[in-house]
Protein backbone atom coordinates (compact mmCIF):
# COMPACT_ATOMS: atom_id res chain seq x y z
CA UNK A 1 0.00 0.00 0.00
CA UNK A 2 2.78 2.40 1.08
CA UNK A 3 4.41 2.15 -2.64
CA UNK A 4 1.17 2.33 -4.22
CA UNK A 5 0.98 5.83 -2.04
CA UNK A 6 4.29 6.53 -2.81
CA UNK A 7 4.52 5.87 -6.12
CA UNK A 8 0.84 8.44 -6.95
CA UNK A 9 3.09 10.98 -5.08
CA UNK A 10 5.79 10.92 -7.21
CA UNK A 11 4.14 10.70 -10.75
CA UNK A 12 1.53 13.38 -9.47
CA UNK A 13 4.22 15.48 -8.85
CA UNK A 14 6.61 14.77 -11.83
CA UNK A 15 7.74 17.48 -14.19
CA UNK A 16 6.66 17.07 -17.67
CA UNK A 17 8.85 18.98 -20.43
CA UNK A 18 8.01 20.19 -23.81
CA UNK A 19 10.89 20.68 -26.39
CA UNK A 20 10.03 24.28 -27.64
CA UNK A 21 13.27 25.03 -29.64
CA UNK A 22 16.54 23.26 -31.16
CA UNK A 23 19.02 25.51 -33.02
CA UNK A 24 22.88 25.62 -32.75
CA UNK A 25 23.41 23.21 -30.44
CA UNK A 26 20.84 24.63 -27.69
CA UNK A 27 17.67 22.97 -26.50
CA UNK A 28 15.42 24.85 -24.46
CA UNK A 29 12.13 23.15 -23.21
CA UNK A 30 9.23 24.51 -20.90
CA UNK A 31 6.96 23.45 -18.31
CA UNK A 32 3.62 24.50 -17.18
CA UNK A 33 4.45 26.03 -13.74
CA UNK A 34 1.01 27.24 -12.58
CA UNK A 35 2.75 31.17 -12.33
CA UNK A 36 2.97 34.10 -14.68
CA UNK A 37 6.05 32.45 -16.38
CA UNK A 38 6.43 28.42 -17.34
CA UNK A 39 9.54 26.39 -15.62
CA UNK A 40 12.41 26.72 -18.55
CA UNK A 41 15.16 23.96 -18.83
CA UNK A 42 17.93 24.66 -21.57
CA UNK A 43 21.38 22.58 -22.37
CA UNK A 44 24.03 22.90 -24.88
CA UNK A 45 27.57 21.61 -25.25
CA UNK A 46 29.93 24.16 -24.48
CA UNK A 47 32.99 23.71 -26.00
CA UNK A 48 35.71 24.74 -23.25
CA UNK A 49 37.49 23.09 -20.03
CA UNK A 50 35.11 22.62 -17.24
CA UNK A 51 37.22 25.18 -15.05
CA UNK A 52 36.20 28.04 -17.30
CA UNK A 53 33.12 26.89 -17.24
CA UNK A 54 32.32 26.77 -13.71
CA UNK A 55 34.12 29.69 -12.68
CA UNK A 56 32.28 31.89 -15.45
CA UNK A 57 29.38 30.77 -13.48
CA UNK A 58 30.20 30.91 -10.27
CA UNK A 59 31.17 34.47 -11.28
CA UNK A 60 28.15 36.65 -11.34
CA UNK A 61 30.62 39.68 -11.99
CA UNK A 62 30.83 38.26 -15.71
CA UNK A 63 27.41 37.90 -16.33
CA UNK A 64 26.95 41.19 -17.86
CA UNK A 65 29.60 39.92 -20.07
CA UNK A 66 27.43 37.06 -21.29
CA UNK A 67 23.50 37.50 -20.12
CA UNK A 68 22.02 39.89 -22.58
CA UNK A 69 19.63 41.71 -19.71
CA UNK A 70 22.06 41.43 -16.91
CA UNK A 71 23.19 44.90 -16.04
CA UNK A 72 24.65 46.21 -12.69
CA UNK A 73 26.00 43.40 -10.31
CA UNK A 74 26.93 43.25 -6.69
CA UNK A 75 28.33 41.01 -4.84
CA UNK A 76 26.51 40.04 -0.90
CA UNK A 77 28.90 37.65 0.34
CA UNK A 78 31.04 34.60 -0.69
CA UNK A 79 32.62 32.06 1.30
CA UNK A 80 33.09 28.00 0.54
CA UNK A 81 32.12 27.72 -2.59
CA UNK A 82 28.98 30.08 -2.21
CA UNK A 83 27.94 33.49 -3.84
CA UNK A 84 24.96 35.66 -3.00
CA UNK A 85 24.60 38.18 -5.28
CA UNK A 86 22.10 41.50 -6.24
CA UNK A 87 21.46 41.90 -9.91
CA UNK A 88 19.88 44.71 -12.23
CA UNK A 89 17.72 43.08 -14.84
CA UNK A 90 17.32 45.43 -17.99
CA UNK A 91 13.73 44.92 -19.99
CA UNK A 92 12.30 46.70 -22.77
CA UNK A 93 9.29 48.14 -22.56
CA UNK A 94 8.50 47.41 -19.10
CA UNK A 95 10.42 48.42 -15.87
CA UNK A 96 13.56 46.74 -14.80
CA UNK A 97 13.77 44.09 -12.24
CA UNK A 98 16.10 42.75 -9.56
CA UNK A 99 17.29 39.99 -8.05
CA UNK A 100 18.98 38.30 -5.25
CA UNK A 101 20.05 34.62 -5.68
CA UNK A 102 22.69 32.32 -3.86
CA UNK A 103 24.59 30.23 -5.83
CA UNK A 104 26.65 27.40 -4.49
CA UNK A 105 28.69 24.51 -6.26
CA UNK A 106 28.74 20.57 -5.54
CA UNK A 107 31.21 18.01 -6.80
CA UNK A 108 29.46 15.11 -8.95
CA UNK A 109 30.92 12.43 -10.15
CA UNK A 110 31.32 13.64 -13.27
CA UNK A 111 31.14 17.35 -12.86
CA UNK A 112 29.24 19.84 -10.60
CA UNK A 113 26.07 20.90 -9.40
CA UNK A 114 25.37 24.91 -9.11
CA UNK A 115 22.35 25.12 -6.96
CA UNK A 116 20.59 28.96 -7.41
CA UNK A 117 17.98 29.32 -4.72
CA UNK A 118 16.50 33.79 -4.61
CA UNK A 119 16.57 35.71 -1.41
CA UNK A 120 14.50 38.53 -2.04
CA UNK A 121 14.72 39.92 1.73
CA UNK A 122 18.47 40.03 1.13
CA UNK A 123 18.34 43.79 -0.37
CA UNK A 124 15.50 46.71 0.31
CA UNK A 125 13.55 46.96 -2.60
CA UNK A 126 14.49 49.87 -4.96
CA UNK A 127 11.22 52.45 -6.20
CA UNK A 128 10.95 52.31 -9.86
CA UNK A 129 12.50 48.32 -9.86
CA UNK A 130 10.22 45.52 -9.73
CA UNK A 131 11.66 42.64 -7.17
CA UNK A 132 11.98 38.63 -8.90
CA UNK A 133 11.32 36.95 -5.37
CA UNK A 134 10.99 33.34 -7.38
CA UNK A 135 14.13 32.69 -8.89
CA UNK A 136 15.53 29.18 -8.03
CA UNK A 137 17.12 26.30 -10.26
CA UNK A 138 20.38 24.68 -10.52
CA UNK A 139 22.91 24.43 -13.35
CA UNK A 140 24.66 21.04 -13.84
CA UNK A 141 27.83 20.42 -15.54
CA UNK A 142 29.26 17.49 -16.97
CA UNK A 143 32.32 16.80 -18.25
CA UNK A 144 32.08 15.04 -22.22
CA UNK A 145 34.75 14.62 -24.39
CA UNK A 146 34.74 18.11 -26.79
CA UNK A 147 33.61 19.87 -23.59
CA UNK A 148 31.18 20.35 -20.98
CA UNK A 149 27.33 19.45 -21.40
CA UNK A 150 25.79 22.35 -19.29
CA UNK A 151 21.88 22.65 -18.35
CA UNK A 152 20.26 25.23 -16.68
CA UNK A 153 16.87 24.44 -15.01
CA UNK A 154 15.31 26.74 -13.15
CA UNK A 155 11.86 27.97 -11.94
CA UNK A 156 10.84 32.20 -11.86
CA UNK A 157 8.43 35.07 -11.90
CA UNK A 158 9.00 38.19 -13.57
CA UNK A 159 6.51 40.02 -10.71
CA UNK A 160 4.98 43.13 -11.15
CA UNK A 161 2.76 43.33 -14.72
CA UNK A 162 3.68 42.16 -17.77
CA UNK A 163 1.44 41.72 -20.95
CA UNK A 164 0.46 38.48 -21.83
CA UNK A 165 1.84 38.85 -25.48
CA UNK A 166 5.44 39.31 -23.56
CA UNK A 167 5.81 36.65 -21.27
CA UNK A 168 4.40 34.38 -23.93
CA UNK A 169 7.94 32.98 -25.24
CA UNK A 170 9.72 34.41 -22.59
CA UNK A 171 10.70 30.74 -21.23
CA UNK A 172 12.11 29.81 -24.38
CA UNK A 173 13.57 32.81 -25.67
CA UNK A 174 15.79 34.19 -22.27
CA UNK A 175 17.16 30.78 -21.42
CA UNK A 176 18.19 30.40 -25.18
CA UNK A 177 19.65 33.83 -25.47
CA UNK A 178 21.56 33.23 -22.17
CA UNK A 179 23.18 30.26 -23.27
CA UNK A 180 23.77 31.54 -26.84
CA UNK A 181 25.68 34.46 -24.75
CA UNK A 182 27.71 31.61 -22.74
CA UNK A 183 28.65 29.59 -25.62
CA UNK A 184 29.77 32.58 -27.42
CA UNK A 185 31.90 34.21 -23.93
CA UNK A 186 33.58 30.47 -23.15
CA UNK A 187 34.69 28.86 -26.62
Amino acid sequence: MLSIVCGFYITSYAQTWELQKEENGIKVWTSPSGRAMDDSKVTALIKADMDDVLETLMNPMTYPDWQPKAGKVTILSESNGTTRYHMIVKTPIVADRDVVVEISQEKTSNGYTLPMTSHPEAVDETKDIVRISIYDGEYRLVQKGNGVEVTLEYSTDPGGNIPGWMLGNAATKEPFEIFQGLKLYLE
